[in-house]
């Protein structure tokens, strides 16, 4: 039985440090294209919100208020800042 539980504990551990683990290069890239809704290779208006979001929350912003640019947002992601942001 402590057994059992021993290994239902590690692998509960084990699954909870891969929900917090940052997305690679390509998942992020994959993410940006998908909210660069108008295809000009920033984010802004309503395609960055949930993102200014997800950086204030960890700790950080964008480099300007208005828009987003691909390098902040992978710099971002890379980091595991935009690993719960749910795109529609």
């Amino acid at each position: 039985m402590k057994l059992l539980l021993a290994v239902a504990a590690l692998a509960l551990s084990l699954s909870a440090t891969a929900s917090f683990a940052a997305m690679d290069e390509a998942s992020c890239s994959a993410m940006f294209a998908k909210a660069d809704m108008n295809k000009d290779g920033m984010l802004g208006g309503d395609e960055d919100d949930a993102f200014n979001d997800a950086m204030a929350s960890g700790g950080s912003k964008p480099k300007t208020d208005a828009m987003l640019s691909m390098q902040d947002f992978m710099a971002a992601c890379q980091k595991g800042m935009f690993d719960n942001v749910m795109m529609q």
